[in-house]
């Protein structure tokens, strides 16, 4: 006999699944392909919502509003629409040093973090310990990296922004229009 033949007889021989549990087998099987289909579904639904939110109350009702002449507008529902802006800020890592000296010369440098690297052998604890206490006054080869925390450049360029503040080409600001969907308030003492 074969190693075929063997594995027939052996699976003629087994005893045969309950057809109460294929079946539920089958069911739970379908089931979950169904759900998966929903949440995909779903996902993908909300997807496209995220993205027409974002289109809607980036572009067009800026624009509309823009076009209208309001800043705030409240709809039969109570809800407000309340036009305003993002700003948002960057810097490149190859503009760092140019926005770093800018920011120290113009009163800024506060807003700089900056942090100091000095490789040091294996073992060298004499080398460390002279770092250590005396940074100043030796003559070692270091680097020096400055970074600005996203949220504190975000709140920089805005308030630029809000006082009209010239920043250097090495800072870009990007302001994005925006509105803002505000609900209804419930009355007092009520619940939502």
């Amino acid at each position: 006999m074969t190693a075929i033949d063997d594995e027939i007889l052996n699976d003629a021989s087994a005893p045969p699944v309950a057809s109460d549990a294929l079946t539920q087998l089958r069911g739970a099987a379908a089931d979950l392909a169904m759900h998966q289909r929903i949440v995909e579904n779903l996902e993908r639904q909300l997807e496209e919502s995220k993205a027409e939110v974002k289109r809607l109350a980036d572009e067009v009702l800026p624009t509309l509003m823009d076009t209208v002449g309001v800043k705030d507008f409240t709809l039969d529902t109570d809800d407000r629409l309340v036009r305003g802006q993002h700003v948002y800020t960057s810097i490149a890592k190859a503009n760092m040093p140019q926005a770093v000296e800018w920011l120290e010369n113009n009163n800024f440098g506060s807003i700089v973090k900056s942090e100091i690297t000095i490789p040091i052998e294996k073992g060298d604890h004499e080398g460390r310990a002279l770092i250590e206490t005396l940074l100043c006054k030796a003559r070692i080869d270091y680097v020096l990296a400055s970074n600005i925390h996203h949220s504190t450049l975000k709140a920089f360029g805005k308030q630029s922004v809000e006082v009209g503040r010239a920043l250097p080409e090495a800072i870009a600001v990007h302001i994005q229009p925006h509105v803002e969907l505000i609900p209804p308030r419930s009355p007092k003492g009520k619940g939502v």
